[in-house]
């Protein structure tokens, strides 16, 4: 499941693997906070998840590369600042500015991952991505 970028997850694989990454980047993080280690450890779990949202894509009917919509919050917040300063907020406006709009991107996010990848049913059958999941 974590390993290969190709095939179907279907809805029950989807969370448990989402939940065993995510759990994995957690611990990652408490036990290697500050520390080089999770420069070292955090790509492999990062990988397992990107590996569990692009099956669960391929089991929706689209293609992995819809997995990156999940970096739109680093764009929007990257985005964020020029805009502000363009607009003329102040210093205080535009790290308030940024912040918003970064937390309303992360949102949107979470709100697809949650309502399309993993309550909405897969495409029945076979597809161009393999038989239909078992879990």
């Amino acid at each position: 499941m974590f390993l290969r970028l190709d095939g179907r997850i279907g809805r029950k694989g989807f969370w448990l693997g989402f939940a065993a990454a995510v759990a994995a980047l957690v611990a990652i993080d408490l036990a290697a906070r500050g520390t080089a280690l999770v420069l070292l450890l955090a790509p492999f779990a990062l990988y397992a998840l990107a590996a569990v949202i692009v099956k669960r894509l391929h089991d929706r009917g689209r293609s992995g590369w819809w997995s990156l919509l999940i970096v739109t919050p680093l764009v929007a917040g990257f985005a964020a600042a020029p805009l502000a300063r363009l607009v003329g907020l102040g210093e205080r406006g535009i790290q308030t500015f940024v912040v918003a709009v970064t937390w309303l991107a992360i949102a949107g996010v979470v709100a697809w991952i949650v309502v399309d990848l993993g309550l909405q049913d897969g495409e029945p059958g076979y597809t161009e991505h393999g038989p239909p999941p078992l879990l």
